[in-house]
């Protein structure tokens, strides 16, 4: 496979099975898909030809995990990705809000003497993000997909103002994620880890993941679909 030097949502598209190697180096293709992959790339510190060589191992070894693009996302009709993203995402993502939460205060209520600045950040940024997606998911829910569904032209009903509202909140919402995996050193566990911590910590780091995937979706598959060209 030849890698050209192409925007990482066009990279995503063709490879979706590269969303698990590129969010374990935390490189953006959600809310940076228009940057292009070698720029990405050398933002990071890493040098591209090592990049491009374990990247296409990777894509040879067929990764399947959950944490990967449906390919069928970038077909559906609009109306079918609608009802894809609502049952995918937010239903996954408030499930896990929920779970999380209780999780998350025990472990740093437990954790303290010797993890606490950690948790405590952590904690902060999960609240925040907590509060925030709860209102993005319904918002979307409420005003913007059934806007959509119902073909009311963007410019119509204030539309737009909403989809461009949501496409800021992606933007503030990967910067909360990045701050997370930046904090906890992409969810590493200490030694002393107990099976609350590890649980906590591989859930949140699914929900990093189904958010990065959820964005991508509406931001380089959805939404371009409806802004104006």
């Amino acid at each position: 496979m030849t890698m050209h030097n192409i925007k990482l949502k066009d990279l995503v598209a063709k490879h979706p099975e590269v969303t698990t190697f590129l969010n374990a180096r935390n490189i953006d293709y959600c809310c940076g898909g228009e940057t292009l992959i070698f720029d990405a790339i050398k933002e990071k510190g890493y040098e591209v030809e090592p990049f491009i060589r374990d990247m296409k191992k990777a894509l040879a070894d067929s990764l399947k995990q959950d944490e990967v693009l449906d390919k069928d996302t970038l077909t559906m009709a609009s109306n079918d990705l609608i009802n894809y993203i609502q049952k995918r995402h937010h239903v996954l993502e408030k499930d896990l809000l929920v779970t999380i939460e209780p999780l998350l205060y025990k472990i740093m209520n437990v954790h303290y003497e010797h993890h606490g600045e950690e948790l405590k950040q952590v904690h902060h940024l999960f609240m925040t993000l907590k509060r925030d997606l709860e209102e993005h998911l319904l918002e979307e829910e409420k005003h913007v997909f059934p806007r959509l569904k119902a073909q009311i032209t963007v410019s119509e009903d204030g539309t737009l103002s909403w989809m461009e509202a949501l496409m800021a909140d992606h933007v503030t919402t990967g910067e909360l994620l990045h701050q997370m995996k930046k904090i906890t050193h992409d969810f590493a566990l200490p030694e002393d880890a107990c099976p609350t911590y590890i649980k906590t910590y591989g859930l949140l780091n699914n929900l990093v993941n189904d958010i990065f995937l959820h964005v991508y979706t509406e931001n380089s598959i959805l939404f371009p679909r409806y802004l104006p060209k």
